[in-house]
């Protein structure tokens, strides 16, 4: 499930992943994610991980929004205690042009820091 969580900040998204994820909820997550970038050139993205596993067509949809959207990002604060997803996050480092962070679950609030 992804939870889109509101804020007051303009170009932040703030999303929650926890359990299956589908493509109807990806497709959700485009649809704030451009009403986000309507008003900012780039977005920033709060992502906390719980747990995450996806449906077939939910991995299709969300490598098709990664690809089209990668540079939309000035920075992703991804919070979770996934050692794979922490592994992963070092991958981003590749990734010009985007500025990507791992935190634990208790460092939530500094994510929400390095955002700002």
């Amino acid at each position: 499930m992804i939870a889109l969580k509101t804020n007051q900040l303009d170009d932040v998204i703030e999303v929650e992943v926890n359990g299956k994820i589908t493509a109807q909820e990806i497709k959700e997550f485009e649809d704030y994610f451009q009403m986000k970038k309507a008003d900012n050139e780039k977005v920033k993205l709060l992502l906390v991980i719980r747990d995450v596993r996806y449906s077939l067509q939910g991995v299709l949809e969300d490598l098709k929004f990664d690809m089209n959207h990668w540079r939309s990002f000035k920075k992703i604060a991804v919070v979770s205690e996934k050692k794979w997803i922490e592994i992963g996050m070092k991958m981003a480092d590749y990734l010009p042009g985007v500025k990507v962070e791992h935190f634990h679950m208790e460092e939530q609030e500094k994510a929400k820091a390095w955002l700002e």
